[in-house]
């Protein structure tokens, strides 16, 4: 037991105290080799092999990323949650991750509900009216809600969402104060190409 406990000690402090003290270990702006890219969408995001600081449960990370204003937002997902029609652990993993970006973040605004006509209830899917869009399960963190943002962050949007085969899984995104300069990059590129 002193052993876990010390273990964590490392771990807050080793946090708290380094250069990695950002969302998943990226700053605003950073560009390779803060991070390696696995393969380019062509869309203004990025799929990332790595990042410095992984989140336990997070197994994909993603970015937005342009060579002017380098990383103007990072994001990271679950696996899919296996045998889960009715989104008990997926659930469950939002609620911790909420509470603990509650902690960290301050107020946020929360979203869950189900679509008019949504009959997932009776239907005992939770999870397939996820997938459908007939449920909304989203958190945010922004001025607007009151958060205490910090490292250059704009927004934090926390959710649930479902594959089309209906396995839930959860996304964590943070879009740095340069989102919108990213935007408006890509924005410009799809335009040359009409």
């Amino acid at each position: 037991m002193r052993t876990v406990f010390a273990a964590l000690a490392v771990l807050v402090i080793g946090f708290s105290t380094s250069g990695h003290a950002a969302p998943f270990g990226l700053k605003m702006g950073a560009r390779p080799p803060d991070f390696t890219i696995l393969r380019d969408n062509r869309d203004g995001t990025v799929v990332l092999s790595t990042v410095p600081r992984a989140f336990p449960g997070l197994s994909h990370y993603f970015a937005r990323f342009d060579a002017s204003h380098g990383l103007c937002s990072v994001a990271g997902s679950t696996k899919p949650f296996e045998n889960d029609p009715l989104g008990i652990a997926v659930r469950d993993y939002f609620v911790g991750l909420e509470r603990r970006l509650n902690e960290m973040y301050g107020r946020s605004k929360a979203y869950n509900f189900a679509k008019p006509g949504d009959n997932s209830v009776n239907a005992g899917s939770w999870v397939e009216a996820v997938a459908t869009r007939e449920r909304v399960v989203y958190t945010f963190w922004n001025a607007d809600a009151g958060s205490r943002l910090k490292f250059s962050v704009r927004s934090i949007a926390l959710s649930i969402g479902a594959s089309a085969d209906h396995k839930p899984f959860v996304m964590l995104q943070f879009d740095f104060e340069n989102y919108p300069d990213c935007e408006r990059t890509q924005r410009i590129r799809e335009a040359m190409a009409l």
